[in-house]
Parts: structure tokens; C-alpha cells; sequence
């Protein structure tokens, strides 16, 4: 089962076993539909006994954990979901970063620009870094419009020249 990470248990949250976690999720998620998270990519599964917001983060409190003690035991790691439960819960027309990574990157005319190496966030966008044979240093932050299609069986992102030429950042 592919699992991918949903967030980090960033410290513990009351004195019944609750804990805090930073979502790294888009906000179309809502996270008690996940019913649970895997502590650690081959970790056990803890049901979710109750999840409720914290400021911008998310409170959870697990079936399974029912102290401080046990809860801080899960402090620093990472919760992931599967693939699959998170596939059911965004919009057909959403992709996760993962699958964007490593896709050869065109424009609509065909021109081949690179390939995308990294994808990081920002808080007000996500930011493609892409390795160029035409461009020095290449960022493109993904703004509505940007991307024309994606074909995530061929590894392909084709953008927009239009949106590309007002927001790409490279070095001559």
C-alpha cells in the first residue's frame, strides 16, 4: 500500500492523550475523514477517536493512546495516510506533489523545458523547482492558469508560456 505524509505530531495536547499535528495537506482535505493515520511510514494504524482544529493545526485524540506519556512517545514523527483514502477524499482534478515530481515539464507548443526536481510550499502557493537545459535556476510558482494538463501516466506537465513568462524566476 502507498502511503504518503499527511503531517507531523508537533507536540502532545491535554493531559488525556491528545496531540497536536501540523497538517501538511491542502485544506479540500478534511482530516477525521481520514478515520486514522499510520505513525511513521510502516508504523501502526491509530484510529482517530476525535479530531478537532487548533488554531492551524490539527488536534487528535487516538483510540489507542489514552495518556500524556503514551502520547508524547509519538511527538516528532511523521503520520501518513494511504494513497488510496486520500485519492477518495480530493477533487479528480487535484494531483498530489509526488506524482508531479520528476515529470518532464513542456510548454503548449511541445518545447521541452525540464524536468520538475522539487515542490515546495510557501504558504500562498507551491513552488516548482525545475532542473532546465534552457533556464539557469528555474522556479515557477503554481498559479491558477499555469498548468494546461497534466498526464500523470506519462509523467508529463504541460504549462502555459503566457503565465509562465509573468511568474518564472531563473538567472540568465
Amino acid at each position: 500500500m502507498d502511503k504518503l505524509v499527511v503531517g507531523k505530531i508537533i507536540k502532545t495536547h491535554g493531559i488525556n492523550g491528545g496531540v497536536k499535528i501540523d497538517p501538511v495537506v491542502d485544506d479540500g482535505v478534511n482530516f477525521a475523514d481520514l478515520g486514522g493515520v499510520f505513525v511513521d511510514s510502516d508504523g501502526d494504524f491509530h484510529k482517530f477517536k476525535d479530531v478537532f482544529a487548533v488554531s492551524d493545526k490539527i488536534g487528535v485524540v487516538f483510540d489507542d493512546v489514552s495518556s500524556v506519556q503514551e502520547a508524547q512517545k509519538l511527538v516528532g514523527h511523521f503520520v501518513f495516510a494511504s494513497k488510496e483514502k486520500l485519492e477518495s477524499l480530493v477533487d479528480k482534478n487535484s494531483f498530489f506533489i509526488e506524482d508531479i515530481k520528476g515529470s518532464k515539464v513542456f510548454f503548449e507548443n511541445g518545447d521541452e523545458i525540464g524536468i520538475v526536481e522539487e515542490i515546495d510550499n510557501y504558504g500562498s502557493a507551491d513552488v516548482f523547482y525545475i532542473k532546465s537545459h534552457i533556464y539557469k535556476n528555474l522556479s515557477i510558482p503554481h498559479i491558477e492558469g499555469l498548468i494546461v494538463v497534466f498526464k500523470p501516466d506519462k509523467k508529463e506537465l504541460v504549462i502555459s508560456k503566457h503565465v509562465f513568462d509573468e511568474v518564472a524566476v531563473y538567472d540568465d
